[in-house]
């Protein structure tokens, strides 16, 4: 009975591949299904819903017929955001949905419409969502599900929800990880074989939070985090991660949290800070769901700026990374690589630049002494902002996370023309998911075919695991490598 239905099975994959060679040929799907004798193309989609945007990420994924490596990889990133972030539709959910739906239909004209029904889709919401007091988050949550639901993608399980940010860290971690081709023993990716030493570490800095993610050389760190501790399987390695999110920390959250200080006055909207020239006005700012306005100081400087930032460092409890000083795997993102070229530290086009603690202090030295009169309406935004940011950014790795001066750290956009972000972990985690799925029905199509009533279902518990790993090995060994290897979030 086995052999027959692996038999049957076969043919059905064989007659199907030579149909798509025929009618599509780029694209892997016939049928719906994996197909590996030769290289093809797929997609999937994750919608990222940030604090300050909602971010398309679409990834074309070209299957490897290699035997060794992994099984698939991200050739092509298609990257799109509308503005605002959806958590600025708090009292507004159904325009949140709207903002979601033009992302969608960004996607629908890439995909082509005979693959949109096998192409995987995620929208998840970071740090903005996880802020919003009340039901906020739920109400905008469940207008955003019904839009990506209705798209005519696949929408796996809980495809729509709010990422916690362990996971965050996680996904960033594999996505910088896999780029950077750290988990093979070569650069041509021939042969599997992770490590802790081999490994980067990555610090994510988000609008409303920031990460940190990185897999330790011992176990010790765990002793007194034991929070921290995420085990993933990878390459058949089990691996403790060291993952932390601190919630408010990121650049957005962080710079109203510095202005208000330890205050808790809830009708309080003017902030002054040592952070901005003494002429400086700013009338109207948007943050934390409220107005403000914002002056500057007659201490206008680096040293008062950095006093309230440091308060603020210690209020968040940022906690010391002891056995990452001195390492020279440290890769910074997001908002930290943003503000590194804006600082000047890194220049456009350039990849995998060092730069040392002690640059964005001298970087935080230039910002605050710039005058008021350089601001206009011209300015980009972030302008009037550099003196706070950068000084944020270099207390935080120093005062925080407990680096040198001389600690060199990489500031990181992209690598290989792919953005580093949670993104794209997730995206591999949700083609695991989907081909899984895909197989698992494939075994439940067989046996239906093959099987009548009570027989049916003796025949399955009798044979268990063993008929389901086969006829997962005869859909694609592939495939079955998937399942091993892409076990992200435990």
């Amino acid at each position: 009975m086995l052999m027959h239905l692996l038999l049957l099975l076969v043919y059905r994959i064989t007659a199907a591949e030579e149909k798509q060679v025929e009618t599509e040929g780029f694209y892997c799907y016939g049928d719906g299904h994996l197909h590996t004798r030769e290289p093809c193309r797929f997609f999937a989609i994750v919608i990222d819903a940030g604090s300050t945007g909602t971010r398309l990420q679409l990834y074309r994924f070209v299957h490897s017929t290699r035997s060794t490596g992994l099984p698939f990889h991200a050739e092509k990133e298609s990257f799109y955001e509308v503005k605002p972030g959806l958590s600025s539709f708090f009292d507004r959910p159904l325009e949140a949905s709207k903002s979601v739906q033009e992302l969608i239909d960004i996607a629908m004209e890439i995909v082509p419409e005979e693959l949109r029904g096998r192409t995987p889709i995620a929208l998840k919401a970071t740090a903005g969502l996880r802020l919003l007091p009340g039901d906020a988050a739920q109400r905008i949550m469940e207008e955003v599900d019904s839009v990506v639901r209705s798209s005519g993608f696949a929408c796996i399980g809980n495809c729509v929800g709010i990422l916690d940010g362990s996971d965050e860290g996680v996904f960033s971690w594999f996505t910088l990880n896999l780029l950077l081709a750290r988990f093979y023993h070569d650069a041509a990716g021939n042969e599997a074989d992770p490590t802790a030493s081999r490994s980067a570490a990555a610090f994510d800095l988000g609008g409303g939070s920031t990460q940190v993610t990185y897999w330790p050389h011992s176990d010790a760190v765990f002793l007194s985090h034991p929070q921290s501790r995420h085990d993933i399987d990878f390459f058949q390695s089990h691996m403790h991660l060291y993952t932390h999110s601190y919630l408010g920390s990121g650049l957005q959250a962080a710079r109203l949290n510095i202005l208000q200080g330890e205050s808790t006055d809830d009708d309080q909207n003017e902030l002054t800070s040592p952070c901005f020239p003494h002429d400086f006005h700013l009338s109207k700012w948007e943050q934390g769901l409220k107005e403000w306005s914002v002056r500057g100081t007659a201490d206008y400087s680096l040293t008062s700026c950095q006093e309230t930032v440091k308060n603020f460092i210690k209020r968040s409890e940022i906690a010391k990374l002891k056995d990452l000083r001195g390492s020279s795997h440290l890769y910074l993102f997001s908002y930290f690589s943003d503000r590194a070229k804006q600082a000047g530290l890194v220049k456009e086009g350039e990849t995998s630049k060092k730069v040392t603690v002690r640059e964005w202090e001298d970087a935080a030295r230039r910002a605050c002494s710039v005058p008021s009169s350089s601001f206009s309406s011209d300015s980009p935004h972030w302008l009037v902002w550099q003196c706070l940011d950068f000084t944020y950014i270099h207390s935080l790795l120093k005062d925080g996370y407990g680096f040198d001066d001389d600690q060199i750290i990489i500031p990181v956009a992209s690598i290989n023309g792919m953005g580093v972000s949670w993104a794209l972990g997730m995206a591999y985690s949700l083609v695991d998911e989907y081909h899984s799925q895909l197989a698992l029905e494939d075994v439940d199509d067989v046996i239906e075919e093959e099987e009548e009533g009570d027989q049916r279902s003796t025949a399955v518990n009798a044979t268990g695991v063993e008929i389901v790993d086969s006829l997962l090995t005869v859909i694609s060994q592939k495939t079955t490598d998937v399942l091993q290897y892409f076990n992200i979030v435990s």
